[in-house]
């Protein structure tokens, strides 16, 4: 985890996507997936300006709960920072690797497209970082 806050500081300070006001990090990051910053579903596959848009989504949604180190682990985990990865094997989608037919509710095509969306899902499923048990079977 160490190494991942690591990055993400010095991420910050080159790219300024810190200064950047929430709505303008979300239209940013919808416009790379748009143009091409997604290469394929694959973990990890995606543009890094992509990856890093996607940490700050996921470090402001889920500072004010004082969780956002748990989520930034969990999505560097499980998807790599790419919102259109797509586990093969068991069809889990999305940032934080969300389940279809545990979860119908939500928009699986958005969540690849829509990186502050998959945000928002994954806010609202994890009750800010508060449920962690799809994610955490053996996490501490």
């Amino acid at each position: 985890m160490i190494s991942l806050n690591l990055y993400i500081a010095s991420s910050a300070s080159a790219d300024r996507v810190d200064q950047l006001p929430t709505g303008k990090v979300a239209s940013e990051a919808r416009k790379v997936v748009r143009n091409g910053g997604t290469y394929s579903t694959r973990w990890g596959d995606c543009s890094t300006y992509l990856q890093r848009l996607s940490q700050e989504l996921v470090e402001r949604a889920f500072r004010p709960y004082g969780t956002h180190e748990w989520a930034l682990y969990i999505v560097n985990r499980e998807s790599g920072f790419c919102p259109g990865a797509v586990n093969s094997s068991s069809g889990t989608t999305g940032l934080a690797q969300f389940d279809p037919p545990s979860h119908p509710s939500y928009d699986y095509d958005r969540m690849k497209r829509d990186p502050a969306y998959a945000v928002r899902a994954f806010v609202r499923l994890s009750q800010g970082g508060k449920y962690t048990q799809p994610w955490c079977l053996a996490c501490y």
